[in-house]
């Protein structure tokens, strides 16, 4: 019993470990709050009036590339044709309307972004989104990134850490 007991309470200080380590890094995290972030994802938000976008990496150059953006439901609402494109960094932007030119409401909607090479194959293709952390929310229980432009991301999504740069 003794070997047990001494199990418990090794596993009961770790336990305790564990929780407070887990609150000193959720600690370091909220410091993420006003940086300028770079996280995986194909989320944008739309406030009704200025253009979003994301940035995309292509593997390789792509003889052709398209746009898809869905609304909050999942429905097709624009398709764009952005054409040959370099391998790299590749920025899409989306100026608010759908395919018939009519502006749509702001909102969250999602940008998913394919290409193909010359021999008409897949073109790997990463997503990123940018922009300031207004918010670090552990509701859902890990650490969560809200950005200004409204996309949200785990903290394991994050992929770059900047100062914003200072407004005129």
């Amino acid at each position: 019993f003794s070997a047990l007991e001494q199990a418990v309470a090794q596993n009961q200080r770790l336990d305790l470990l564990s929780t407070q380590l887990t609150g000193v890094s959720n600690s370091e995290i909220t410091n993420l709050v006003g940086k300028l972030v770079t996280v995986r994802g194909k989320q944008l938000a739309f406030d009704g009036v200025k253009p979003t976008g994301l940035a995309v990496t292509l593997a390789e150059p792509a003889a052709s590339s398209t746009a898809i953006i869905r609304d909050a439901s999942g429905k097709v609402v624009r398709t764009m044709e952005l054409g040959p494109k370099a391998a790299g960094t590749v920025p899409v932007t989306w100026d608010g309307k759908d395919d018939a030119g009519q502006p749509l409401p702001a909102g969250s909607y999602t940008c998913d972004v394919t290409a193909k090479n010359a021999a008409g194959a897949a073109v790997n293709v990463s997503q990123d989104v940018t922009g300031v952390v207004t918010k670090v929310s552990f509701d859902k229980g890990y650490p969560e990134l809200l950005l200004d432009s409204g996309a949200t991301a785990p903290v394991s999504d994050l992929v770059s850490v900047a100062v914003p740069p200072a407004k005129p």
